[in-house]
């Protein structure tokens, strides 16, 4: 038995469920994410362990199920099966070697950086993911490096797809939201401001986050706090303004201009497909084939070695760059692992 997860859950999924566990973590809503081997298969898989006393409701499931049941894709993480034992709610999930934290981590402290190519592959496969989401009027509104998964691929550049749906949300007839969801190191400034807001926006938003830290290897903005608001003077400001401070980060004029109109006010900031269309991302796009089909078989491209060691957590770069001293942040952004929103 593993120690701090509740003994009686763990005989259960190994006698009714075939699930032996091999190590997990507690989290939010009194529940657990477990490492397990599935002993009738022997495949080892990632168990979400839900309780579901705690009254909240938990979605997560369904809207994975409903892009399954649509063809699935390669950059969205695949749910196996869905059971309850008891008052638990379990949802089985294709285990992954990592999070994009974690790589990131491993590249940045061992003197390994990724190649542009890497790079832009590795975006790309993220838009391609949450395009596939957004085709199916779903809002991820949590985007993270932590909830971004990585799989190493035999000769290939590594497989990446998006996770974690507890946030997640189905518009099939508004994108129109008003209540703040998700982390604030990527969350959307409208959103943060208790405004409506596009969902499917704010995704785009929080990409642009992802992608800043993929080609710098920190974060953006400084965060004093979660209820701060000094980080957003850049993005707030005029188009300029938003330029220019990119441009101090030794960012190419291309990637300078996808940024800037990403990580924007909402009525300046692009749509998704035309940040997939952006020519920063030419002709990576081209090497990524069949990107909106749904089939679970692509990106197979030639690499530079990555390697797979596991390092802890923090060593990306967080000091991001301090806004003015007229109204900015002034604190260094220690990685915001703060609560997600709701």
């Amino acid at each position: 038995m593993i120690d701090g997860i509740d003994a009686k859950l763990q005989a259960k999924l190994l006698c009714f469920r075939g699930y032996y566990v091999e190590k997990g973590i507690p989290i939010k809503r009194n529940g657990y994410v477990l490492i397990a081997l599935h002993e009738p298969s022997q495949s080892r898989r990632c168990l979400k362990v839900i309780d579901g006393t705690s009254g909240e409701s938990y979605l997560e499931p369904s809207l994975a199920y409903k892009l399954q049941n649509s063809g699935g894709h390669a950059n969205v993480v695949n749910l196996i099966e869905n059971f309850s034992i008891e008052t638990w709610f379990v949802s089985v999930w294709e285990l992954w070697d990592g999070d994009l934290f974690d790589r990131l981590n491993d590249c940045f402290v061992h003197g390994h950086p990724l190649s542009d190519v890497e790079k832009k592959n590795w975006f790309l496969q993220i838009l391609l993911g949450v395009q596939y989401l957004h085709e199916h009027k779903i809002a991820h509104l949590d985007l993270a490096l932590e909830n971004i998964l990585v799989k190493s691929m035999d000769n290939a550049i590594p497989r990446v797809a998006v996770c974690d749906f507890d946030l997640s949300l189905h518009l099939p007839n508004s994108t129109m939201l008003r209540e703040p969801r998700g982390r604030s190191a990527y969350l959307t400034p409208e959103a943060h401001f208790k405004q409506v807001y596009n969902g499917l926006k704010a995704d785009v938003y929080s990409l642009g986050v992802i992608l800043f830290v993929l080609l710098t290897n920190k974060f953006p903005f400084k965060i004093e706090s979660k209820e701060s608001t000094k980080h957003y003077y850049f993005v707030i400001s005029s188009t300029r303004k938003l330029q220019n401070f990119l441009e101090e980060n030794n960012l190419s004029e291309p990637a300078v201009d996808l940024l800037s109109k990403m990580l924007c006010p909402e009525l300046r900031r692009i749509s998704l497909s035309e940040v997939i269309q952006h020519s920063f991302l030419q002709p990576s796009l081209m090497a990524i084939h069949d990107g909106k089909s749904g089939k679970r078989s692509r990106n197979e491209i030639t690499p530079h070695s990555i390697p797979r060691r596991s390092i802890p957590r923090r060593s990306v770069s967080n000091a991001g760059t301090a806004a003015p001293a007229d109204g900015a942040a002034t604190l260094d952004f220690a990685h915001n692992d703060a609560e997600s929103s709701n």
